[in-house]
């Protein structure tokens, strides 16, 4: 996930640098400048492939969009990087670290004087009352998962499971998740969700893979197929093999 979940957007600024890309243009555009937020060096590789599936669009269609989509951005020592972008990131970081600065000096009870057990609410005898909030509550219809820390993401997996276009066994597939996650860089496994999400769009989803076997067989690492023209055939022995 990103430092900074939200990406903010100037949308006055945005559009009159972009009134010259189409439709297509501006969604490859949009989507590197999601990529880009939420890695950890605020760039892009230097590599066609993965900047064509990052922007959704096969090879030779990249070819074609990336003139005047890169010409947005910078190259240097084989990365990406977007100017604007680098300033919006500096100023949200620092209201971040001014709220983290100021939260000890403000929201504290001015008067104890209500709580009858003399301690602010939070403190350790007040937790102890109730310790389930130290778990994740409420991330399944039927009940909260056992044994996940709340200092696990759910909105990393929330985000993931709104991605992925079969939603069956909630709780296997968020564990699931969490081992993927350790083994790959979240950004990875999304946009390989949304590849394989774009892949089974129309198709009879009895024949896709469920999230947990997608996860569990690292299969955000596999290749976008060439061509689905004549080749895809909905049965379970083919079921997602090109």
């Amino acid at each position: 996930m990103a430092e900074h979940p939200t990406m903010p957007l100037h949308t006055d600024s945005y559009l009159a640098d972009t009134t010259h890309l189409n439709a297509q243009e501006h969604g490859a555009y949009l989507l590197l400048l999601m990529v880009a937020w939420r890695s950890a060096g605020l760039h892009l590789p230097d590599d066609d492939k993965l900047l064509a599936r990052y922007a959704k669009v096969d090879p030779r269609t990249w070819a074609h969009l990336k003139a005047v989509i890169m010409s947005f951005w910078e190259l240097s020592d084989g990365f990406w990087t977007q100017k604007k972008q680098q300033k919006v990131w500096d100023d949200v970081s620092k209201r971040v670290n001014a709220n983290r600065a100021n939260g000890p000096l403000g929201g504290r009870p001015k008067s104890l004087k209500t709580h009858k057990t003399g301690k602010p609410i939070g403190s350790e005898n007040e937790t102890q009352k109730n310790p389930t909030k130290t778990k994740a509550k409420s991330i399944e219809p039927n009940g909260p998962i056992e044994e996940i820390s709340i200092d696990i993401s759910l909105r990393e997996f929330e985000e993931f499971w709104s991605i992925y276009p079969k939603k069956v066994d909630r709780k296997k597939s968020l564990k699931a998740f969490v081992a993927a996650r350790k083994r790959a860089p979240v950004p990875n496994i999304m946009t390989g969700a949304q590849t394989y999400a774009g892949e089974r769009a129309g198709k009879e989803i009895q024949f896709t893979k469920n999230a947990a076997t997608w996860l569990n067989n690292d299969c955000w690492s596999e290749p976008p197929p060439a061509s689905t023209a004549g080749t895809w055939r909905d049965d379970p022995i083919y079921a997602g093999v090109d």
